[in-house]
């Protein structure tokens, strides 16, 4: 009888807690946020946020001069290595403008999106002609579907223009732009070297207080 009662007991602080876990929460966190988190804590988006230069210090009207021929494959190398996140940007924009204006590509690749989307969150089980998909066939079927509509919204046009743009517009600023000296990034880390331990130590005296 004792047991009973015990046992009775440690059941009822179990859904006590997990009621109060989920009272806490609230309900379950939505795709969308999972995937922000996930973005926000992906190596890419970190290296972004590192390497990504100022785009003050991008557009610089000062720093524009004619190109020094005896020193043009430096300077380039040295601007594609300071700038080549803001490139990328660039022409991802650029890309991402070729493929909007495309109205047929735009919506073709919406509703693929929009049903891998549903079914992934739904958990929808697909049947075509009483044979169950499973996740690598429905993947696949995206996939082709994706290619189709490529092709025939001529989206490889779109796609060409964007990355062509994006990479003439990178080389021009890359000729014309004088470089950052060397001797400046340095200092830009050791800064960032010099900050990282500032906030350690006021850490660690917060924690010892």
């Amino acid at each position: 009888m004792g047991q009973n009662q015990s046992t009775n007991l440690r059941q009822i602080i179990e859904n006590a807690t997990k009621s109060s876990r989920t009272s806490s929460s609230g309900t379950e966190t939505p795709e969308s946020t999972r995937l922000i988190e996930e973005i926000r804590n992906n190596k890419v988006w970190e290296y972004t946020k590192k390497n990504t230069q100022s785009w003050k210090k991008f557009v610089e009207v000062s720093k524009f001069r004619k190109p020094v021929f005896s020193k043009l494959r430096h300077d380039v190398l040295q601007n594609f290595e300071t700038f080549h996140v803001n490139y990328a940007i660039v022409t991802l924009i650029i890309l991402a403008y070729s493929i909007f204006t495309n109205l047929i590509l735009l919506i073709g690749m919406s509703v693929i999106c929009a049903t891998w989307f549903y079914v992934t969150t739904k958990k929808v089980q697909l049947v075509i002609k009483g044979v169950k998909l499973t996740e690598k066939q429905f993947l696949f079927l995206l996939a082709i579907s994706a290619i189709v509509v490529f092709i025939v919204s001529g989206g490889y046009a779109s796609l060409f223009f964007g990355l062509g743009l994006g990479f003439l517009l990178a080389t021009l600023h890359a000729v014309f732009r004088a470089p950052e000296p060397l001797v400046s990034q340095q200092q830009q880390e050791l800064q960032e070297v010099e900050l990282q331990e500032v906030q350690q130590n006021l850490t660690s005296a917060e924690a010892s207080v």
